[in-house]
């Protein structure tokens, strides 16, 4: 009987001992959480930063504006840019996290007092009671590039980081602009977030009224945010191909506009409308990250393809001195290499003038990209120009030029120049518009060795292409 109680009461023991040892981490691991909890508390009392919802937001605004006791205050934009992307890649928990973590260090180099509201899913409203004026306002906004811009660490994997692409806007409000409403002054605030954006990432602008005078159409840029989030925006992928292989070289990336109320758009009439707004800069970025971000998934799908992705550059983005440095930075964000990658540029970019383009151009080569001239004419002056270049790695012809080889009546005088400064520059000849099997084999025939048109692939969702296989990029 003692025997079973001995063993009964080591049992116990051993029992009690498992508990304990279950126990311990699960209690230590609540005990983090709750410190962290605190961590963060007293982070954010330090900060002194209070939270509002966009309702208590708009009706703080309405008081301090129009209410008996109007007071001065000051009001920044913070959008996180790439806060799609992020949420798509990495899930909504890690983007929660990011979102945090903007959110706080923003908040460490506002006085204290201030006040937050999370204006839209990627945006951030920080309100700054009292009177500033531009000059210490924009020094505010400085200070939250520069502590937001940062790399930001999350995720299981040890040094796992993400530089978020920022876009600040700000106004402030005087007590003694009596005209002013609540409408006008969330409209500065719209034009100041508008106008940075259009301007680059990663940069503020403080509203000023000739702000007004030169962005009317600020709005519109709203629209295209929307239309982002919505996801109205989509690439598709047209390929290019080895007519001789009967196998794609390449995929050119174009954007296409689904509208919620009218339908797909012609994409020649709203580009021209990105253009004439000023929109086509950030606009532009966004459409080739997205493709960088398929080119990746691609190259993991098929990691020893030479196939390149490619995607337009118009004159407007070409003179940006900025861009290159923009394009290679998200190139290397996402480790593709931009060797892989090819802009291709108008016509008009080649017998142009300006020194900022070419110098653009030039900086492309430089770090790596490939360079190609869309819809050239087999001019005599235009076909010299490119033989003494010798920077461009494609040409792309003119479509007439196809039309007229449907129609019998092909021009080929300058076209065996074109096609001997290719062979001896190492360069691709590529006819656009193929529609047949008749102008393929003309084309061909004349020793064309590359193509594109809907007879050899229309554009497509990039999953229509992404598993093909792979093919090796030939030259002339």
């Amino acid at each position: 009987m003692s025997g079973q109680l001995l063993a009964m009461s080591t049992g116990l023991n051993i029992f009690l001992l498992i508990v304990f040892l279950l126990a311990v981490p699960v209690a230590s691991y609540f005990l983090f959480l709750d410190i962290r909890r605190e961590h963060k508390r007293a982070r954010l009392s330090r900060y002194k930063l209070k939270d509002l919802k966009k309702e208590q937001f708009g009706a703080l605004l309405k008081e301090m504006i129009e209410g008996e006791n109007a007071r001065s205050f000051s009001v920044i934009f913070a959008e996180f840019n790439t806060a799609k992307e992020f949420k798509e890649t990495y899930g909504e928990a890690w983007y929660a996290w990011a979102l945090g973590t903007i959110r706080e260090r923003i908040a460490s180099v506002l006085p204290k007092g201030s006040k937050v509201c999370l204006y839209e899913y990627d945006t951030y409203a920080f309100l700054l009671e009292g009177e500033l004026t531009e000059e210490e306002l924009g020094d505010y906004a400085a200070k939250c590039i520069t502590k937001g811009y940062a790399p930001v660490p999350f995720g299981r994997k040890k040094g796992q980081k993400e530089l978020p692409d920022l876009v600040i806007g700000a106004a402030a409000y005087n007590v003694n602009d009596v005209e002013t409403r609540v409408e006008d002054f969330l409209r500065n605030l719209e034009i100041a977030l508008a106008v940075s954006g259009r301007e680059g990432l990663n940069d503020y602008v403080v509203f000023t009224p000739e702000l007004l005078n030169n962005c009317a159409d600020y709005h519109y840029y709203r629209e295209l945010k929307d239309a982002i989030n919505a996801e109205e925006f989509t690439l598709y992928f047209q390929p290019i191909y080895n007519l001789y292989e009967n196998e794609p070289i390449a995929y050119e990336a174009t954007l296409h506009w689904d509208h919620n109320e009218l339908g797909a758009l012609k994409r020649d009439k709203f580009i021209h409308v990105i253009e004439r707004s000023g929109d086509i800069g950030w606009v532009g970025l966004w459409a080739y990250e997205q493709m960088v971000i398929q080119f990746k998934k691609f190259i993991k799908i098929h990691p020893d393809s030479r196939i390149a992705f490619s995607i337009n550059l118009s004159d407007r983005q070409l003179s940006d001195p900025k861009i290159c440095d923009e394009l290679y930075r998200i190139a290397t964000k996402y480790g593709v290499p931009p060797a892989g990658i090819c802009f291709e540029v108008g016509e008009v970019v080649v017998l142009g003038r300006n020194a900022i383009v070419a110098e653009t151009i030039e900086k492309l080569t430089q770090c790596g990209f490939m360079t190609a001239v869309d819809n050239f004419g087999l001019e005599t002056n235009a076909v010299m120009k490119i033989g003494e270049q010798r920077i461009f790695d494609w040409v792309k012809l003119d479509k007439r030029f196809v039309a007229k080889v449907q129609d019998g009546e092909p021009d080929i005088k300058n076209m065996q120049t074109l096609l001997d400064f290719a062979r001896g520059n190492n360069f691709l000849v590529i006819a656009q518009d193929v529609k047949d099997a008749l102008t393929e084999e003309f084309i061909k025939r004349i020793g064309i060795f590359c193509g594109q048109g809907y007879y050899l692939g229309k554009p497509e969702p990039f999953e229509k292409y992404s598993h093909q296989a792979e093919a090796v990029v030939v030259k002339q």
